[in-house]
């Protein structure tokens, strides 16, 4: 049984609802992938980490194209932010709407990021290719290792506000996670299998959607 069919046969959700919201995520998670064409530019590091911190790979990654222009790209937004006073300190980690609009310009321009510029490639994508006449929620989410050894962050569409943010388990079944530095869009039946979400979402950037546009009554998120 595939994913539309068990999904229609448990939610009783039509057809069009789920094959549309799902190829829309599909799509965006597809063009930050084509537009950071340098790729990601810390996936190494995580890498090297994983394999018993190799330190071999881990230096190398610092010397790549990809990880030079991240460097420079995060000091050029961050410095941008400062100027219109969007925050007095970069350690406050307050990010705005408005924000995520400026990571994703810079980080076009540079062709790659981490995950945070990933995600904002395609929230801004998201935000303005299907700002009318295309019913979700959007939501630029941080989440946590299970372990608490690192960050990461994704976009979601279309969950619930009435489900627990932290236990992506129990969000509606139209809900997905577009995780474009993986290069994966989750499905209720990939946030069900094994191995699951491997993170915990912890705070969350919303703009929920009155089926005509967003409105922006939680345009800010606070870590």
């Amino acid at each position: 049984m595939g994913f539309d069919d068990f999904t229609r046969e448990h939610a009783k959700i039509p057809d069009l609802a789920i094959t549309r919201n799902y190829s829309i995520c599909k799509q965006a998670c597809d063009y930050a992938i084509k537009t950071l064409s340098l790729g990601p530019a810390n996936q190494g590091i995580c890498y090297a980490i994983f394999k018993a911190t190799n330190v071999a790979v881990f230096e190398a990654v610092f010397e790549t194209e990809a990880h030079k222009e991240l460097i420079k790209v995060r000091e050029n937004y961050e410095q941008k932010f400062k100027e219109r006073g969007l925050y007095n300190n970069v350690l406050t980690r307050v990010v705005r709407k408005e924000m995520l609009s400026l990571i994703a310009e810079y980080a076009k321009t540079a062709r790659t990021g981490a995950c945070g510029e990933y995600g904002a490639v395609v929230f801004e994508y998201l935000r303005t290719q299907h700002r009318g006449g295309t019913a979700f929620n959007l939501e630029f989410i941080k989440c946590r290792t299970p372990n608490d050894t690192g960050g990461h962050y994704v976009v979601v569409m279309n969950r619930d506000y009435g489900t627990d943010l932290t236990d992506p388990k129990k969000w509606n079944t139209t809900a997905y996670i577009c995780d474009p530095w993986w290069g994966m869009v989750w499905t209720w039946n990939d946030l069900h299998g094994f191995p699951g979400f491997p993170y915990v979402p912890e705070a969350s950037l919303s703009l929920p959607h009155n089926g005509t546009s967003w409105i922006p009554v939680s345009n800010w998120l606070n870590w």
